[in-house]
């Protein structure tokens, strides 16, 4: 019987490759085809003295001896390790490696995990890298965190050199609109910051609604009042103007006299006067205040010689009000030095004596 045995057994292992093949066409390559089978632990698998060029086919799982290896080429040899999936002619996954600028061996570690996981490599739509916890990378395309992105140190950059960024900032509620920081061209290649000073408590500082496009008020930047004021008789269904008065007077507010029984011109050269005649300036708003009230509507204009700045400073008292603000909505603009001002009193009505004004703005050097 052991005899018979060892027949069949030798037999089986003649059987197991009449799948090898050696002809012309493949002179210098040999196939060897395994016949199907589940491999459990004990399985032998025979190793044959074959040629580099050799192939080896396995029609079921193939593993190796328990802390083995499984290699694909070698020093100097290019390897490849190709998956495909279930379905024919539907792509595969291929595992190269790149040279190193040393003999050094790259590992793929997975730490250890408390549960059974599946991490899948998205269709970045185009060939792209991996995010590393080390080394600086360039990542390109948009990128979605459904929970907070926390940066523990260094810089954060929304664009670069030559290419805009915009940090956008939501609020809870969805199509509420957003708050974005944004850069415009410095004169030269410096660095605008944003400081924090320490603070003893907490605190919430709320940007309020300006009506308008607007611009801060910096500590830096001096500032400065004067006044135009005048009587409204003149003012008969028509536009009058009425200067700045220079003649300095004691005991009155900056030492400038604002009369307002002052008389008003149609002819705004008649009245006009230079106020800062060595510094450029900006117009940054003018409050305008009734005597009495009109009986009409009245709105006051800031004119720089001869002409409305742009953007305007200009606000109207409506019938029965006694005051309006003209706020500016953007930058403003720069007015020279020199440049001769005046305030253009208009109604479509006759204003009666009794209704003096007056009209204070601000300004910045």
């Amino acid at each position: 019987m052991k005899k018979r045995t060892l027949v069949f057994g030798l037999l089986a292992v003649v059987l197991a490759f009449t799948s090898y093949a050696d002809d012309g066409a493949l002179r210098n390559k040999r196939i060897l085809q395994l016949p199907t089978a589940t491999p459990v632990s004990g399985d032998f698998i025979p190793f044959y003295d074959v040629s580099a060029n050799d192939v080896r086919k396995f029609n079921a799982s193939f593993m190796p001896a328990s802390g083995g290896d499984i290699t694909a080429g070698a020093s100097g040899t290019a390897g490849t390790v190709n998956i495909f999936p279930g379905t024919a002619s539907k792509g595969k996954v291929t595992l190269t490696t790149s040279d190193n600028s040393g003999n050094t061996t790259t590992s793929v570690n997975v730490a250890a995990q408390s549960g059974a996981r599946t991490y899948t490599v998205p269709d970045a739509g185009a060939s792209a890298s991996f995010i590393m916890t080390q080394g600086a990378q360039t990542i390109t395309g948009a990128k979605s965190f459904a929970t907070s992105v926390l940066a523990t140190g260094g810089v954060l950059d929304a664009g670069a050199s030559g290419a805009a960024g915009t940090l956008s900032v939501y609020p809870t509620t969805a199509a509420k609109g957003k708050l974005t920081l944004t850069a415009a061209d410095a004169s030269g290649n410096t660095t605008s910051n944003v400081n924090l000073a320490a603070q003893s408590g907490a605190r919430t500082y709320t940007i309020p609604d300006a009506g308008g496009s607007a611009s801060f008020f910096m500590s830096n930047r001096l500032g400065a009042r004067f006044k135009i004021c005048g009587e409204g008789t003149t003012i008969n269904n028509n536009s009058v103007a009425y200067g700045p008065s220079l003649t300095l007077t004691a005991n009155t507010d900056n030492g400038l006299p604002c009369d307002i029984n002052a008389a008003g011109d149609t002819t705004e050269s008649n009245v006009d006067e230079s106020l800062f005649t060595n510094n450029n300036f900006k117009v940054v708003g003018m409050v305008c205040r009734n005597e009495a009230d009109a009986n009409a509507d009245i709105s006051f204009t800031l004119h720089d010689d001869t002409a409305a700045l742009s953007p305007s400073v200009t606000c109207t008292i409506a019938d029965g009000d006694r005051d309006c603000v003209a706020a500016v909505s953007s930058e403003p603009a720069t007015v020279a030095a020199g440049s001769k001002l005046a305030v253009i009193a208009a109604s479509t009505s006759n204003i009666g004596d009794n209704n003096g004004f007056v009209c204070d703005v601000q300004v910045v050097f």
